[in-house]
């Protein structure tokens, strides 16, 4: 049976080697870089920057991550805690994510796990603005940008439609929501992005398979949506095909025949 020991002792070598892999994957940093173009974009906002970052778990951000950061706004988007992480952990993370810029935040389903009004008021306190189901007018040189932020959509149409209806048709405006399935709710709605999170990418992809689509950017028409694999994990510290991923997204005035583009 001398080859069923080899078999045994080559597997568990790969089974380690793969393990160490998935570990290390789990806490790589990294900011993925877009550009997004539009045409009704107001000149004033060529340029303007955002920093996405969403599904934070237990992770703790780095300064050696932020050092690559320069933007003009801050969006967290949702899962910034949950169950047993420590409270001064997510305090410095609210902290060194909002000396970035000016910080906007929606919930995730995990940030609903601790004490909420710990919570609600550890981001007031640092001046972030909570986005729940309302439309808030971000003002750059002059110029708003309006950002609807949505908690779970799951059983809210009214409620959807409520904060929609509200909104100025002649602003540009992006929609930020943990879970991609708002997509579904704002069909026909002149809104220029969305960005969302909550799926991790599938977080474990063998041969590129996972139970939920892998992150990315899909653009139809003149509108882009970002599903982000975010930045932490939840049950297992492991990642494979999902790499953890924040977001910096660059938005111009379109130029004739141009497109955006992602690095």
């Amino acid at each position: 049976m001398k080859w069923w020991r080899i078999w045994t002792a080559g597997s568990t070598i790969v089974a380690g080697a793969l393990l160490t892999h998935m570990a290390r994957q789990a806490r790589e940093e990294r900011i993925r870089t877009h550009e997004w173009t539009f045409t009704n974009l107001p000149p004033s906002l060529d340029g303007f920057t955002i920093f996405f970052i969403c599904d934070l778990h237990r992770r703790e951000v780095s300064d050696e991550l932020l050092q690559h950061v320069e933007c003009d706004l801050v969006i967290i988007g949702g899962d910034l805690t949950e169950r047993g992480v420590p409270k001064q952990r997510v305090e410095q993370n609210i902290y060194k994510l909002r000396e970035l810029g000016p910080t906007y935040f929606v919930w995730g389903n995990n940030d609903q796990e601790v004490n909420t009004d710990w919570l609600r008021e550890a981001l007031s306190a640092r001046g972030v603005i909570l986005l729940e189901n309302k439309v808030v007018y971000h003002i750059y040189k002059g110029t708003e940008i309006g950002l609807v932020g949505f908690n779970c959509p799951e059983g809210s149409e009214q409620a959807i439609d409520h904060v929609l209806a509200t909104r100025r048709d002649d602003v540009f405006t992006g929609v930020i929501c943990h879970y991609p399935e708002i997509r579904e709710y704002l069909l026909g709605e002149e809104i220029s992005f969305i960005l969302c999170g909550h799926t991790h990418g599938g977080q474990i992809r063998p041969l590129g398979l996972g139970v939920a689509e892998a992150g990315g950017v899909v653009q139809k028409g003149s509108r882009y949506q970002l599903i982000s694999n975010g930045f932490g994990t939840t049950l297992l510290p492991l990642r494979l095909g999902a790499p953890p991923e924040t977001h910096l997204i660059t938005l111009k005035v379109a130029e004739a025949g141009g497109e955006g583009y992602d690095l």
